[in-house]
């Protein structure tokens, strides 16, 4: 749906779609959340991007770790998991 919001943004924007109606009609998108998007909320995925401790880049290194023992054979607790990311934000400050 993402895909089928930003599609439908950018033909408002060039003006191939007249109105925010007929845009959401037209990608299939509700009309409410494509009036929102255009004045300018952001995506729920992006709004609270700015609350996590961890940033984007810091949590896909956890994650490629945990792929990566897992490949070894060595799965890893949850417990382990937390203390691994507690260790990057005491080393992150």
């Amino acid at each position: 749906q993402e895909d089928r919001i930003q599609l439908a943004i950018k033909a408002l924007n060039a003006g191939q779609v007249p109105s925010v109606r007929q845009a959401a009609h037209l990608f299939s998108v509700p009309r409410s959340t494509l009036q929102l998007r255009v004045n300018g909320k952001p995506a729920r995925k992006d709004s609270k991007v700015h609350m996590q401790r961890l940033n984007p880049q810091e949590a896909n290194s956890i994650e490629k770790a945990i792929y990566q023992l897992d490949a070894w054979g060595w799965s890893m607790s949850i417990a382990a998991i937390e203390q691994l990311a507690t260790e990057l934000l005491i080393a992150k400050g």
